[in-house]
């Protein structure tokens, strides 16, 4: 197979379309493949790989003040790391830069710079603008070491800020008009299951970020499922916001959203989730569970439906009452005093939860808790595969009688409350999977979205 970067040598429409960045990895492979009718192939992870190799130089950038400058590129060969990007991604409020690499000495480590000093790289006035969060990368290339930083700034004193209106800007972007489902190509069921948004967290280019990167990510599902799929299972697996009662309330202060704020996105997300999906499925589940952040709540013990999660998602139900183009959704909650939802697919049972109520602080808990339902007799002890969220990284596993559970990423935009306890920085984003009525092990086709 003729590698990626010379079929774009070899013909001017691969190339330009693998540097239109308005399409998306998985139709720009799909595309290109389609161009050269077998000839050659390429795939999606080959296009993501081939443009995360672009380096869009500093001198490529718009500085903040409005300056134009030159575009041109050049080949991140000499860097060795094709994952990093320098560049800034910002809005009037704040945002995320990554410093462009530069040559360290490891036996004689640079002193770590100062915040004024990062934000000037990027003629960002020390002044005007603070850092949230900074990371520092370090790694080696050849016979080389090379560093650079990862900062998530803001504008100073603007407190809450993301407004309505801000939203609808972001998701406006990502709308496309699927045509009127007739007969599905797919007929099986495709399971896509979200979780841990935790809206109104700063991290990773806060609020704002992760609702581009859901909104991206959905449209970049609608646009490979395009001819449709019989059955769309859309669950939603808690702290879909970052709420109020975690650390006894000590966060609001570090919010980008009031918590009601945080609700109202949340509803609107899975609105568009829904506007944008619902018309490929021929029908449409939407489980839903609670999680920890968005308990209303701790003052009080109240059960597990007392939650923003299970309020939102029964507001986007009632918005959608009566509305004959979404007579094919149907949602489904866990019972007033239950956590966890189990629910037959098509002959495979799935059990849905979050995750945090297993009673250990760490991810093998589920799978304790999965053998104790079972043999307690609990409706999520008969389940062929578990899905839950909550440890913000994407883990599958196989366990007795041809069981899976599948943990799924956040879509957050990284912790470094979870980077500072485990060292782990996982990639945000969403899983894919479809169901296998009658085939061991239930499941098949495990795709990610980031």
């Amino acid at each position: 197979m003729t590698p990626l970067h010379e079929l774009a040598e070899q013909h001017e429409a691969v190339k330009n379309i693998l540097e239109d960045s308005s399409i998306s990895h998985t139709m720009a492979a799909e595309r290109i493949n389609y161009i050269l009718k077998g000839a050659e192939s390429t795939s999606e992870r080959s296009v993501r790989r081939y443009r995360a190799r672009r380096e869009i130089v500093l001198d490529n950038l718009v500085s903040p003040y409005g300056e134009d400058r030159t575009v041109t590129h050049r080949p991140r060969r000499e860097l060795a790391v094709p994952q990093w990007v320098p560049g800034i991604d910002m809005s009037p409020e704040g945002g995320e830069f990554r410093t462009r690499a530069v040559e360290v000495d490891i036996e004689n480590p640079p002193v770590d710079p100062q915040e004024a000093e990062l934000l000037e790289r990027f003629s960002l006035d020390p002044q005007t603008w603070e850092v949230v969060s900074a990371r520092k990368s370090l790694w080696q290339s050849g016979e080389r070491w090379l560093e650079a930083h990862r900062v998530s700034f803001r504008k100073r004193g603007s407190g809450f800020s993301l407004s309505r209106d801000d939203v609808e800007e972001v998701m406006a972007r990502y709308s496309p008009a699927p045509m009127p489902l007739k007969s599905p190509e797919f007929k099986g069921t495709l399971v896509i299951p979200a979780g841990d948004l935790q809206l109104g967290k700063q991290d990773g280019g806060g609020t704002r970020a992760t609702i581009d990167r859901f909104a991206r990510i959905i449209n970049e599902i609608a646009e490979t499922y395009y001819y449709g799929v019989e059955n769309l299972v859309l669950p939603w697996l808690g702290d879909c916001v970052e709420g109020s009662v975690s650390q006894g309330g000590r966060n609001i202060s570090n919010l980008d959203v009031t918590p009601a704020e945080q609700v109202r996105i949340y509803r609107r997300l899975m609105m568009h989730q829904l506007a944008v999906l619902a018309p490929l499925g021929r029908r449409v589940l939407v489980p839903v569970v609670p999680g920890n952040h968005d308990e209303t709540t701790r003052v009080q013990n109240l059960g597990p439906r007392d939650s923003w999660a299970i309020e939102g998602a029964v507001a986007v139900q009632d918005w959608m009452s009566g509305r004959p183009e979404y007579a094919h959704v149907s949602f489904l909650f866990p019972d007033q005093t239950e956590p966890d939802l189990t629910v037959d697919i098509g002959g495979v049972t799935v059990a849905f939860m979050h995750g945090h109520g297993t009673g250990k602080g760490k991810p093998d808990g589920i799978l304790d808790w999965w053998r104790k339902q079972s043999h307690g007799r609990q409706l999520a002890g008969e389940a062929d595969i578990l899905v839950s969220a909550h440890w913000h990284h994407l883990r599958v596993e196989a366990t007795g009688g041809n069981r899976t559970w599948i943990q799924i990423p956040a879509l957050d935009g990284g912790s470094d409350w979870y980077r500072h306890h485990t060292g782990d920085e996982p990639d945000s984003g969403i899983i894919s999977f479809e169901l296998t009525p009658g085939k061991s092990p239930g499941w098949t086709l495990l795709r990610t979205w980031t």
